[in-house]
């Protein structure tokens, strides 16, 4: 088959190489769309260690051609071993012997690509195949929000309008949030976020301070995203606490943990995004324990 592969840091060339072989319990996919991730960037400078040779790509949809399954799936790439510690607990995104299709293993940018038969979820007629590479971007917004309790009523604001913010915008005011403001120095993505639903947006700094306590009555968001953190705290203090720069241990009332880990999984679990690449670069991204099925139905 034809692939691209990443031969060590900046060095991807289009080769022709095995097509994989499934294993018992795996399907064989035939690629046909396979989105381009920040991490894939990464990987392919060097700024995220990956094995080379290696074929990128974890945003992945495409045809079943071998398995028990038949027609379009969509795969989800995090793979873990069901068996340690961290899986037994339902923490299967700090698996200390998974990864990540496309990092530990070949990925999607390919002709094709092998899966876990458990990961491979079929894709409704009315989700084009074109789109549904983004899900796997959705499922990690819609797990933030849900371990943030995003809601009914709720004022949110998104600091950062990429791919993830622009998510986060239509995912809470879906979710039933009274009033969302997007955030980013970009003009255009400003733009786009108010046509995709954000009921105010704002540059970053003051302008975006003034913007959130305008619009929440000098309240403060009940909740703020971006694209690597989520917190529910209340209070003005909480809600503009990135914009203003202050540091974590004003939100918490604490020390800021030397680990992560301790804070996003404490014995009351705190609402901390599972965008767990802060854990010491252990964690993959969170997708939740009840798989893709939620995410599809949500798109429809």
């Amino acid at each position: 088959m034809r692939a691209l592969v990443l031969r060590g840091a900046g060095t991807l060339v289009a080769a022709d190489v095995d097509t994989p072989a499934p294993r018992p319990g795996e399907v064989l996919v035939r690629v046909t769309h396979t989105g381009i991730c920040g991490t894939d960037l990464k990987i392919f400078t060097g700024a995220m260690p990956a094995a080379c040779p290696l074929i990128m790509g974890h945003e992945i949809a495409g045809e079943v051609v071998d398995g028990e399954l038949a027609g379009r799936v969509l795969i989800d790439p995090v793979l873990y071993c069901g068996r340690c510690r961290d899986c037994t607990a339902g923490r299967t995104n700090l698996c200390s012997y998974g990864g990540v299709i496309g990092r530990e293993v070949n990925g999607g940018f390919a002709e094709y690509v092998v899966a876990p038969r458990s990961h491979v979820y079929p894709l409704p007629d009315a989700l084009e195949s074109r789109v549904a590479p983004l899900i796997q971007v959705l499922t990690t917004c819609l797990h933030a929000q849900r371990r943030a309790s995003v809601g009914q009523g709720q004022t949110v604001a998104v600091i950062g309008l990429g791919v993830s913010g622009q998510l986060h915008v239509q995912l809470a005011k879906a979710r039933g949030a009274a009033h969302v403001t997007g955030i980013t120095r970009s003009a255009w993505k400003r733009a786009l976020a108010e046509t995709l639903g954000a009921d105010l947006t704002a540059p970053t700094g003051d302008e975006a301070v003034r913007a959130v306590r305008g619009a929440t009555d000098d309240h403060g968001a009940d909740v703020v995203t971006n694209d690597e953190e989520t917190f529910t705290v209340g209070g003005s203090c909480a809600g503009l606490a990135f914009l203003n720069g202050h540091q974590l241990r004003d939100i918490i009332g604490g020390a800021f943990p030397d680990d992560l880990r301790s804070f996003c999984y404490p014995e009351e679990p705190s609402p901390c995004s599972e965008y767990t690449s802060l854990l010491r670069g252990r964690g993959q991204l969170r997708t939740g324990e009840d798989g893709y099925h939620c995410y599809l139905e949500l798109t429809l």
